[in-house]
């Protein structure tokens, strides 16, 4: 479906304490929040797209997709930090691998047989995380597997597109 939403309110701490990492409301508290982190790239992510892209959002599937002719963006956006960047990071290239051969292959969506980039956006820049060597390594990963990947960077995302 076409993208439509607006994001408000998305200001806040986003950290989890540690004198309460094992009390499960605070857990709740900050899953709530990551989500809302998710939302707010998504939302700022669709409106840039918008000048160039017909941009489409699939709230069981892709987070978004943005449709032109002479080729397409396919996104999934991932919160990370130095203890999921490994995990998030497989997880999005596994999902933009198979939303693309779901949508092209299973379903043959008209606008999914044409050229599709895939690009995963972080919440953070993964470079400034701990444990760069293993960082690294999947970075060049994603070099390999022609995924880019770009990141929130204060209230914009800088994509080159």
């Amino acid at each position: 479906r076409i993208y439509k939403r607006e994001i408000n309110n998305l200001d806040g701490d986003f950290s989890l304490s540690s004198e309460n990492i094992y009390d499960q409301l605070e857990i709740q508290n900050l899953k709530d929040k990551k989500k809302k982190i998710h939302e707010k790239i998504v939302n700022i992510l669709a409106n840039k797209l918008k000048k160039k892209f017909q941009v489409y959002e699939d709230p069981k599937g892709f987070d978004l997709y943005a449709f032109q002719e002479e080729g397409s963006l396919l996104f999934e956006v991932k919160t990370i930090d130095n203890n999921s960047f490994i995990s998030q990071t497989r997880s999005a290239i596994i999902q933009l691998e198979e939303y693309e051969f779901i949508n092209k292959t299973i379903y043959s969506h008209k606008i999914f047989q044409g050229k599709i980039k895939k690009i995963i956006i972080y919440d953070t820049d993964p470079i400034k995380l701990e444990n760069n060597k293993k960082i690294n390594n999947y970075l060049l990963f994603l070099d390999k597997l022609n995924i880019d990947f770009y990141y929130l960077n204060g209230e914009d995302i800088e994509i080159n597109i």
